[in-house]
């Protein structure tokens, strides 16, 4: 996300580790099926919380690529 421009507080990760481990885990094949989730799909990520901690974050997340 840091490499998109975006700063995105720690929780908002936790949206996008749910949908991967629903995509790739081998015990969600049913949830999958219910869904109706497959190759055709899209998701939307919708992460609503900022660097509730600049300086940490400054110091963790280095700064976007040219």
């Amino acid at each position: 996300l840091a490499d998109a421009g975006i700063v995105a507080g720690e929780t908002g990760a936790a949206g996008l580790a749910g949908l991967i481990e629903l995509l790739t885990g081998p015990n969600h094949s049913a949830d999958r099926t219910a869904l109706k989730i497959n190759e055709q799909s899209r998701a939307l990520i919708l992460v609503t919380e900022g660097a509730t901690d600049p300086i940490s974050y400054d110091r963790i997340v280095p700064p976007p690529r040219p």
